[in-house]
């Protein structure tokens, strides 16, 4: 009996060495751990930003990683459009196997969606011009909102520029290299990646969202575990190779992750206020810094940055270092900085992004000099902080002898709002709430929230999410798992916080008995936030 329990034993240390990446302690792997820990406090204090997930790792191994309670490690996280890097990878396997051309012409690829009449340029248009995002095409959102056939939508367009002479920021491109790779292979991009390179590097947690004709969406709408993420930065910092084995050819990878074309990237930004006064105050300043700067005095830090952009994913260049990264809305990013032989994944909610940028290279790419010295102090520290972190719950009472009486357990209606929300019902026990909403499509909630902690539920009901595709979650088996507390803010103010842990949505849900208000936000972000009337 003994041995099956050590066969058994072996098995499951093959099958956590396969899914893992090793650990090693930072100043093995040449890294300051005081650095780090500076890291980490200087991303946790970013103002209105917030931590889910961070991975370091040198030299192939992890040397320090955060999943900030309530977040989790097997937590899968919203890619948003760091899901274009892993769809220029399952371009290059269709390369690779000698499938596709980048020079070959769209309309040729996918005839069946060429309108009766498209441009001059659009008849030339190429791969390439799609994987570097320089088609000229006018970006246009509301194609993936109103219609089904996105890539048919998108070749009537106009065109703002001659092919191939600027650079735009265009998530169509992207789905359309998709549906590209999709006719070539007869599989979904996200299937071809799933057998070729997931499977492979021990990753079985990823998904994406499908677009109304069954295409893997390609610039957004996948899901993954920061580890995996990770996965991906050190696949591409090793050139495509993965434990002695070739995933993707050197040659595409190095064309891949080398600029194609200068996008003119200015990071990191200073934040931009918000109201119409503050604003216009942001924009003489920032102005006004740049003029001095022809005339006068030295340059400000942000513009030492100059940006590139390669195959579906961006490069920046500054006097200290040169960075290649995948990048998502509100902070997902995997940073890979080859000189360094280093790897940085960040998952976050953050209204500031460049801030969080800021923080990585001013102390991770600093710490990162093959010479630290081992100081066991600092190490503990580091691991202390490390585990430790956490987001805090609403602040505030638990009991408020005014506003309590407003808590009656019925539903209240609320008016017409761009969120769909249809009602609300708080029903209120000793320490805990319990929040339920029910949608204008019929949706439904229902998350139990703690006062001072946070207290976790499953809902099938999707995370509040800032694009708004048609058929958005399509394609996603999954749960939504929620994290919530709630607190007296005021006297007449009950506030909750939702966290949806294995997507990425941080929801702010305010309750203002007195004016008879609800405001609700969601990871700073205007498309999910808005203030209503209730009864």
């Amino acid at each position: 009996m003994k041995w099956w329990i050590s066969i058994l034993a072996i098995m499951m240390w093959f099958a956590a060495s396969a899914s893992e990446l090793p650990r090693a302690d930072a100043a093995s792997q040449g890294v300051d751990a005081r650095e780090l820990t500076a890291a980490i406090d200087s991303l946790m204090s970013v103002p209105q930003s917030s931590v889910h997930h961070l991975i370091i790792v040198r030299h192939g191994k992890v040397i320090a990683e955060a999943h900030p309670s309530p977040f989790a490690t097997t937590d899968v996280h919203n890619l948003y459009s760091m899901t274009k890097t892993l769809t220029g990878i399952a371009v290059g396997l269709t390369v690779d196997d000698g499938l596709l051309n980048i020079d070959d012409k769209i309309i040729n690829l996918l005839p069946e969606s060429v309108p009766d009449s498209i441009t001059t340029d659009m008849r030339q248009m190429t791969v390439r011009d799609l994987l570097t995002m320089t088609t000229g095409v006018k970006p246009d959102s509301i194609i993936r909102e109103q219609y089904d056939d996105w890539t048919r939508q998108w070749l009537t367009g106009k065109q703002a520029y001659p092919r191939g002479t600027k650079w735009q920021y265009d998530s169509n491109t992207s789905y359309i290299l998709s549906q590209i790779v999709q006719k070539v292979t007869g599989k979904r991009s996200f299937d071809l990646l799933n057998e070729r390179v997931f499977a492979p590097m021990g990753i079985t947690e990823a998904q994406c969202e499908v677009s109304p004709t069954g295409c893997s969406t390609g610039g957004w709408g996948a899901v993954m575990c920061a580890e995996s993420q990770a996965k991906i930065g050190q696949l591409l910092l090793n050139y495509g190779m993965w434990e002695n084995k070739q995933l993707l050819s050197r040659e595409w990878v190095e064309q891949m992750t080398t600029a194609q074309i200068e996008n003119k990237t200015l990071l990191p930004e200073p934040p931009k206020p918000h109201g119409f006064i503050a604003q216009v105050k942001w924009w003489f300043k920032r102005t006004w810094q740049r003029l001095k700067h022809l005339f006068v005095t030295p340059e400000p830090q942000y513009s030492r940055f100059w940006g590139g952009y390669g195959f579906q994913i961006k490069t920046l260049h500054h006097p200290d270092f040169d960075v290649t990264f995948a990048h998502g809305l509100h902070g997902q990013t995997i940073y890979i900085n080859r000189k360094l032989d280093l790897v940085v994944v960040l998952n976050c909610s953050a209204a500031n992004e460049g801030a969080m940028f800021e923080a990585i290279w001013k102390h991770i790419f600093a710490a990162c000099h093959d010479n630290a010295v081992v100081d066991t102090n600092a190490i503990q520290e580091l691991q202390s902080k490390l585990a430790t972190l956490s987001i805090s719950p609403v602040n505030g009472e638990r009991f408020n002898s005014v506003g309590d009486k407003f808590v009656d357990n019925r539903w209240h209606p609320v008016a017409a709002n761009a969120l769909g929300l249809n009602k609300f019902r708080i029903e209120k026990n000793d320490s805990v709430c319990h929040l339920s909403i029910i949608n204008d499509d019929g949706s439904s909630m229902r998350v139990i929230c703690g006062q001072g902690k946070w207290l976790r539920s499953s809902t099938s009901c999707p995370a509040p999410y800032s694009l708004n595709t048609k058929g958005r979650f399509a394609g996603l088996k999954m749960q939504w798992d929620v994290e919530g507390s709630f607190a007296w803010t005021s006297a007449h103010r009950l506030e909750f916080r939702l966290l949806f842990t294995n997507w990425g949505s941080d929801r702010r849900f305010v309750i203002d008995y007195w004016n008879n208000l609800v405001t609700i936000e969601d990871n700073f972000s205007p498309a999910c936030s808005d203030k209503f009337m209730f009864n």
